[in-house]
């Protein structure tokens, strides 16, 4: 029998396991949180496809950690809690989602200062915001999820500051299907939500205190969630060198709908139900085009590069500022001779920051993929 190996169990990933276990393959289900989900279920037990994930036989590796894998050899390195494994498959389908994309600001730094999805994940696994004064900041229809959210466990949302103007929102919104139009409706009600606005600069003594809104001045708060859109997680794939299917989010951000899609047709077609996924190819092309409008609707405008100064972090992990940075010519130059990108994020935060403040490209992946155990880069054990 044919073993399929998803990574990634959101819900590109819990669809394409659930397909192909359905269609009879040996499916390995691996994600590095404890529970299937991803981001945007995090905390969820319920629904359509948690339910049919229970009911097939899907071997699952929770808390565990891809840190490298051999396209040769058609196996994968995986790190659990305990142990280290390797894991072969017939069949690879990568569902590693996306993160944040940050871009720096002076005060960007400061405690209280956090990612929207990063908010979101926290209030999810049960920070306290009742009572806090939380502004939303940044771009994408992730700002009013997360005002909703946080505003349902007893925040006091201040507003959202949306950077794409007015009239590029009103042309996304007229060019909406009415479900998903009413969905922003009844996300956006009781909501402030500015256009043409940003966070300029956060600031405090220990803490975020205040921020400072370009066109809006200065709001008080003790909460600042900034999110300027998600960055496909395509590490492993480049080092498994084009091995394996991308699905969901790593294969482009368009939402959940597209990532479902893409999850099922993956499954469908490492089961060999070729009809299966055939069905679902006109959904998987209005889900394509609903993204692409998603990507001109909200994107970034070129104040946002102007708003680091001289001595702003650009790295965290390594204490570069943007200062340092004018010094080089490229991503390569900057990890070499500044040490940018070479701390425990190994570039993920920094580098589509510089990507997009000075234009470079960045270099070619090495494993692992992420901060391993040595022990785990030794001796494996096959699973």
């Amino acid at each position: 029998m044919r073993r399929v190996v998803v990574v990634g169990a959101g819900p590109a990933g819990m669809a394409a396991a659930v397909c192909a276990a359905e269609g009879g393959r040996q499916v390995t289900l691996i994600d590095d949180n404890p529970e299937p989900g991803g981001q945007i279920w995090r905390g969820e037990t319920e629904g359509a496809w948690f339910e049919r994930l229970q009911r097939v036989r899907v071997a699952r590796l929770p808390s565990a950690r891809v840190v490298t894998g051999d396209p040769d050899a058609r196996a994968l390195t995986v790190e659990l809690p305990d142990r280290t494994v390797t894991v072969t498959w017939d069949d690879l389908i990568l569902a590693t989602g996306a993160r944040e994309r940050f871009l720096p600001f002076p005060g960007w730094t400061l405690p209280g200062v956090l990612g929207a999805g990063g908010i979101q994940a926290l209030v999810k696994s049960g920070l306290d915001v009742r009572g806090k004064r939380v502004l939303v900041a940044g771009t994408g229809p992730l700002l009013l999820a997360v005002a909703a959210l946080l505003r349902s466990r007893g925040a006091n949302v201040l507003g959202v500051a949306e950077q794409a103007s007015g009239a590029s929102l009103r042309k996304f919104a007229f060019s909406l299907p009415w479900r998903k139009l009413w969905q922003g409706f009844e996300l956006r009600r009781g909501i402030r939500y500015w256009t043409s606005c940003w966070v300029e600069s956060a600031e405090g003594r220990d803490r975020v205190e205040r921020v400072r809104l370009h066109g809006r001045g200065v709001v008080e708060c003790d909460y600042v969630a900034v999110g300027y859109g998600l960055v496909p997680n395509t590490e492993l794939a480049q080092i498994l060198r084009g091995a394996g299917t991308l699905v969901g989010e790593c294969n482009g951000v368009g939402g959940v709908e597209k990532s479902l899609i893409e999850g099922q047709i993956a499954g469908h077609a490492a089961a060999g139900n070729a009809a299966g996924a055939a069905r679902l190819q006109p959904e998987l092309d209005r889900a394509r085009k609903f993204a692409a409008s998603l990507d001109k609707a909200f994107a970034l405008r070129p104040e946002l590069r102007h708003l680091a100064q001289a001595e702003t972090l650009v790295c965290r992990c390594e204490s570069v500022t943007h200062g340092d940075l004018k010094e080089f010519g490229s991503w390569r130059e900057a990890k070499l001779y500044g040490r940018c990108g070479m701390g425990p994020c190994q570039g993920r935060v920094c580098g589509p920051a510089a990507e997009f403040l000075y234009g470079w490209q960045p270099s070619s992946v090495r494993p692992p993929v992420l901060p391993a155990r040595v022990g785990s880069l030794l001796g494996e054990q096959h699973e």
